[in-house]
């Protein structure tokens, strides 16, 4: 039941820990401590409207192949971050939040983005051939089943000139969204 959202997890091993409802990213675990900090600090500026923490601001890094390499950023908040330009191909991004956050020219090509909130995301330019936008399961933790489905929110997300190709919508929310053609089948 411990809350440990934004504790620094690199090189920790939780093979043996009993999680059961802990509060804790673990996908964010395998990411250095360096962008594990920049995390901690973005979610604090979230929290705190501002008053808190800094924005974090990571256009242009090169997180590319983290999804291959062993680290992911499942259930991350990168709400309202700038990532824009970023190479960020092959990542994870299960149940993040990116609502607001600056996506425009981002290499997110073979993304899994399913259950993600993108509410307001600026993705105008973005590399998204053969991502996934569908539904996530959300696991009830310690074995328990769920029937909890969470599909990604891309509601008034701007996709103008994105590379959309290849790319499952499955059952995401779309609504005022620009640059899908909500009317495909």
């Amino acid at each position: 039941g411990s809350d440990m959202r934004g504790a620094l997890l690199a090189d920790v091993d939780f093979d043996q820990a009993n999680m059961e409802d802990a509060m804790v990213v673990l996908g964010t675990a395998q990411l250095s401590a360096q962008l594990q900090m920049t995390l901690r600090d973005h979610a604090s500026w979230v929290d705190s409207n501002g008053a808190e923490g800094a924005r974090a601001d990571l256009e242009g890094a090169d997180l590319s192949n983290a999804k291959l390499s062993g680290t992911y950023l499942s259930g991350a908040n990168l709400r309202e971050c700038n990532l824009s330009w970023a190479r960020m191909a092959h990542c994870d991004f299960v149940l993040a939040d990116l609502a607001g956050a600056n996506l425009m020219g981002t290499d997110l090509r073979h993304g899994d983005f399913r259950g993600a909130d993108m509410t307001g995301a600026t993705l105008r330019g973005a590399k998204l051939a053969d991502s996934n936008f569908g539904t996530a399961l959300v696991d009830g933790g310690e074995g328990r089943g769920s029937a909890a489905r969470r599909p990604a929110n891309l509601t008034r997300a701007d996709l103008t000139k994105a590379d959309l190709t290849g790319t499952n919508f499955g059952s995401a929310t779309t609504t005022d969204a620009i640059g899908i053609d909500n009317d495909a089948p």
